[in-house]
């Protein structure tokens, strides 16, 4: 078995089992049964080095990184609220103000402007098609709906 010393850790192989086998030098006078393939008791050093290792894998660190990640997400959102560039100008708009469209529509106005760089009535007008879904909409964008 070779063993990578770079520290990643793969818990696919928390269940697996390491038996070492051969012939013990000490069963050569006849003082072990079994002979050759027979399981050889782990040196003691290698059972101290298994002693400091992490416990079965638990994703704790996923979850605090998710959390975070929604954190951030909540700090972005409420910091930016309703952007300059989301607001209501009349010689970019073909489908009257934008005083109509909610917080959550206008949030993905301007998420869609930022991404895309695009003018405010083509996010609009993809947005609209898309139900303000921002993902669909800016790969809707790119695929050349205008």
């Amino acid at each position: 078995m070779v063993v990578e010393r770079t520290g990643m850790h793969y818990p696919n192989l928390q269940s697996c089992r390491v038996v070492l086998s051969g012939t013990p030098s000490s069963s050569a006078g006849g003082g072990r049964s079994g002979g050759a393939g027979s399981p050889v008791p782990m040196p003691r050093e290698a059972l101290d080095a298994l002693a400091p290792l992490p416990p079965p894998y638990s994703f704790e660190t996923e979850r605090e990184v998710i959390s975070k990640k929604g954190e951030e997400e909540s700090k972005m959102s409420d910091l930016l609220g309703p952007s300059p560039s989301a607001a209501p100008t009349p010689s970019s708009s073909s489908s009257g103000s934008y005083g109509n469209l909610t917080r959550k529509e206008r949030d993905s106005l301007t998420k869609m402007k930022n991404v895309t760089n695009a003018s405010d009535s083509v996010c609009l007008r993809i947005l609209r098609k898309n139900r303000f879904k921002v993902d669909t909409s800016v790969n809707a964008y790119y695929r050349g709906d205008r």
